[in-house]
């Protein structure tokens, strides 16, 4: 497999501009996750096998920016080194789009349980100082939104544990 992007007719490519904007803009599955990783990724998601050079070409990131995501891509097992050509240059493969998926889901809801584990704090700083701040402005509306948020985070921690659980179940199966 040589680096040459392999063309796309125009209308996929306009497609799959949208597909990699949607994944990236508008979608829960790259919450919390640096936008270089999130941009390799979602063009391993509509390309599934990239090189370094494909990714510099798609994306205009550097090739270093580049190389560290794809280690990282590596080291959570994402994607595996499939082909090395003669010259050296390496073609990375993406072997489950369910996977990838899971992964970026997984990886948001556990910024959601740390930002739980805060939020729990937070609470218990507001009852212990609520006598002293009980009468300042906002401070009812700051304590409802915070009751609120706590509210959800068991059902957060229950679903990051059976996403936990799928995660490393696909993960075994790769």
């Amino acid at each position: 497999m040589n680096s040459k992007i392999v063309e796309f007719d125009e209308e996929i490519e306009e497609l799959e501009q949208e597909i990699v904007n949607f994944l990236l803009n508008k979608s829960y599955f790259f919450t919390g996750q640096k936008s270089a990783f999130a941009i390799i990724k979602s063009y391993f998601i509509t390309r599934k096998h990239l090189t370094q050079e494909m990714l510099h070409n798609l994306t205009g990131l550097s090739r270093g920016t580049i190389s560290q995501e794809l280690n990282k891509l590596l080291e959570d097992g994402l994607i595996r080194k499939s082909h090395i050509s003669s010259t050296g240059e390496i073609t990375y493969t993406l072997d489950s789009v369910e996977f990838a998926f899971v992964h970026a889901f997984y990886n948001a809801q556990k910024e959601i349980v740390e930002f739980g584990r805060e939020l729990t704090k937070l609470k218990e700083e507001i009852e212990e100082s609520k006598e002293l701040v009980k009468n300042s402005k906002g401070f009812n509306q700051i304590s409802q939104i915070v009751n609120l948020l706590t509210l959800s985070v068991p059902f957060s921690l229950e679903l990051y544990k059976m996403l936990e659980e799928e995660f490393h179940d696909l993960k075994r199966e790769k």
